[in-house]
């Protein structure tokens, strides 16, 4: 179950990381995937300073209840803009997103194994790493 989430923060990370460039046209993308970067990076940042269970459930819910707000609007965003699925055909306006992307997903593959090993037979942590896991489906069901 580590490795789904795990697998899904990652894709879901560089995903809308990869959207979250262009002009005028992707304005809408620009606002969402810089919105879901910042929500990744300060889950990074909270877990990073968790030093028991409580903060790292704590960090985890306040991360799955501001995807939770950006998912509708991320599944909006893929049905719009079909073509930011390919992450084979980036547009090269999407370049620098995408190396972004990359750094925040290796970010959160750290703190994704220093929760699995850390706080894995938490009660608490699980109850907040499964809402994340649902909140990241929410937002997965169009990529």
């Amino acid at each position: 179950m580590q490795r789904r989430i795990l697998w899904r923060i990652v894709l879901l990370a560089v995903t809308g990381a990869l959207m979250a460039c262009g002009g005028e046209k992707y304005s809408d993308v620009i606002a969402v995937s810089n919105q879901f970067a910042d929500a990744t990076k300060e889950y990074i940042n909270a877990m990073g300073r968790a030093d028991n269970t409580s903060s790292a459930a704590a960090a985890t819910n306040r991360f799955a209840a501001k995807v939770e707000k950006i998912a509708p609007r991320m599944r909006k965003i893929v049905d719009k803009y079909p073509e930011l699925k390919d992450c084979n055909n980036v547009p090269d306006e999407l370049k620098k997103v995408r190396e972004r992307s990359d750094n925040l997903g290796g970010e959160m593959a750290g703190v994704m194994m220093k929760a699995g090993l850390t706080y894995r037979d938490d009660p608490e942590v699980i109850k907040a790493q499964q809402r994340l896991q649902k909140s990241m489906i929410l937002m997965m069901n169009k990529l």
